[in-house]
């Protein structure tokens, strides 16, 4: 229907915001059971930009749960590094460490988009969607959370990132807010948003492929499932320190390491949950 039809395929996406008329392939599982109300799920990938093989992780969560899932695929000669991607093209590559793009040439704004396009293309009345990624794709959903309204995620679940930007002015972003516009209203907003960090307990390799190893990194642990701990604990400290609500969770899943295929079932398993729970009618009062 409209581009979308059942099962698995996908469409390519202009986006009208790019000043370089950045084109997307987005792929896509559309269930059986889908309806104007059937739920979608954004899914962001990893470094290596695999989104085809992210959204065939998914295909049997998404018909047994029934949602439509949808994986952006930012290529890297679109999106190249790590700066273009899940550092959310916020540093002008030829501008010095310290030139802000302007918001709307930012990446993060992309997902929100895509969603949009999916809503026309499908006939959806959902006005919300949740959020997942793993790897790089878990620092792209806790940055676009903190540096924008995110205002259509009803759930976000960061998977196993390899660092994460702190809420601290005197450092720089990516590490921290240094250099960008963003206010006390701001962080506490990031700080009652729907966030799970999701962490495998077997992703513990110190020296593992593509693992940041800056300073700025390696004080937040000497692994992935250590950072996420100590992101964690650092980010309810402060919320508690600004008197402000804290809405994230941490959910550590047993023996699972670094990989799309092993992190997708217990992420699935949250959405399930966050979704059994939106259609739970109101308890009486």
């Amino acid at each position: 229907m409209n581009g979308i039809g059942d099962g698995s395929g996908c469409f390519i996406y202009e986006d009208p915001q790019e000043a370089t008329h950045k084109h997307l392939t987005v792929w896509y599982h559309r269930p059986r059971c889908f309806g104007p109300e059937t739920p979608i799920v954004m899914l962001l990938h990893g470094q290596d930009r695999a989104a085809s093989y992210f959204r065939d992780c998914w295909r049997e969560h998404a018909e047994r749960i029934g949602f439509l899932a949808v994986a952006p695929e930012f290529d890297s000669a679109s999106f190249p590094g790590s700066e273009a991607y899940n550092r959310g093209n916020v540093i002008a590559a030829k501008g010095g460490a310290d030139a802000v793009n302007p918001r709307r040439l930012w990446t993060y704004g992309i997902v929100d988009r895509v969603f949009e396009r999916v809503r026309s293309m499908t006939g959806s009345q959902r006005t919300a969607f949740s959020l997942f990624g793993h790897s790089a794709g878990a620092q792209f959903a806790h940055r676009y959370l903190a540096l924008t309204d995110g205002a259509c995620v009803d759930l976000a679940i960061a998977a196993n990132a390899g660092w994460y930007m702190v809420p601290r002015r005197d450092l720089p972003f990516p590490a921290g807010l240094g250099g960008l516009e963003v206010d006390d209203g701001a962080v506490a907003r990031f700080f009652g948003r729907p966030l799970v960090l999701l962490l495998g307990d077997a992703d513990t390799d110190t020296h593992a492929d593509g693992l940041m190893q800056s300073p700025e990194a390696v004080a937040q642990g000497p692994n992935r499932f250590a950072r996420g701990q100590y992101y964690f604990a650092l980010c309810r400290q402060e919320a508690a320190s600004m008197g402000t609500e804290f809405g994230w969770r941490v959910v550590v899943a047993p023996d699972v390491g670094h990989k799309d295929n092993e992190v997708a079932g217990p992420a699935a398993e949250l959405i399930a949950a966050h979704l059994a729970g939106l259609a739970s009618p109101e308890p009486d009062r």
